[in-house]
């Protein structure tokens, strides 16, 4: 026989004493498994009733670890599934462990999906192509996002495009046109948008790219770092110059007349 000897609350736990008339023996137990079993001081188990609470306090344990993990922050069931498998839970008991989460409302793979895509589109400012990749490596339901994700407007997503362009434009530094088109571009595709919409805020705005770029400025500079670069070398001195320069995106007119302005001025 078994008797529970003492109850004593500690946080959002209870420490369970029990008694076999030999040795005590403490269990740290969740409020679900103290109501389960019904632990008040002086309740008598059989053997066969004090195994099943060992067997479900094992496996309360164990849940309770996999709570913690659960509660931080949003999870899938895919991400729970590699949690299981990574601290070697038994594969056999993972529909129970999910059960219970899906029970408490805890795990619930459409509220993640609606969250996620918010909080990607809405803060992250991702495209629904980075979007869609992010899920997919998550294996959650492609039914179920692909009709939240068609619920975003064109509208909302150039608003999202330019809000990215604006961001990334304030951080370039002068450079040839091309060049600065070509880093905001890859910039802005990366976070998930169709070339397409990307493309039609650049030619809205090819005007302020242009200013922002200051491309005469930045030209004028490499031409003096590209001559002083090859000033030493004795074959193809102008074709490693060109090719320098071409590299940095400008075009081939703008860098003969330039290297024919640089060139006038070292011989006067």
């Amino acid at each position: 026989m078994h008797i529970v000897y003492d109850v004593f609350p500690k946080k959002k736990q209870v420490m369970v004493t029990f008694d076999d008339g030999k040795n005590l023996r403490e269990f740290l137990v969740s409020e679900e498994l103290f109501l389960d079993f019904r632990l008040v001081k002086g309740k008598e188990f059989t053997e066969e009733e004090y195994k099943k609470f060992l067997n479900a306090h094992s496996k309360d344990s164990i849940y309770q670890k996999i709570l913690h993990f659960a509660l931080f922050k949003p999870r899938c069931t895919h991400e729970m599934i590699e949690y299981f498998a990574r601290t070697g839970i038994p594969e056999g008991d993972y529909k129970y462990y999910l059960h219970k989460l899906y029970q408490a409302r805890i795990l619930d793979d459409e509220a993640y999906i609606r969250a996620f895509i918010n909080d990607a589109f809405e803060l992250k400012l991702h495209g629904p192509k980075k979007i869609i990749f992010e899920l997919e490596q998550r294996r959650l339901k492609k039914e179920i996002y692909l009709e939240l994700l068609s619920g975003i407007t064109r509208e909302k997503i150039l608003a999202n495009i330019n809000q990215l362009f604006e961001k990334k434009l304030q951080a370039t530094k002068p450079q040839s046109v091309a060049k600065t088109i070509q880093s905001l571009r890859q910039f802005i595709v990366n976070k998930g948008y169709e070339f397409a919409d990307v493309d039609e805020v650049f030619n809205r705005n090819i005007d302020i790219i242009k200013d922002k770029s200051s491309e005469d400025k930045a030209l004028e500079k490499d031409v003096l770092q590209a001559v002083r670069k090859y000033k030493h070398e004795e074959k193809n001195k102008m074709e490693k110059i060109y090719g320098y320069l071409l590299r940095k995106g400008y075009s081939y007119h703008k860098i003969k007349a330039k290297l024919g302005e640089y060139n006038e001025y070292e011989n006067e």
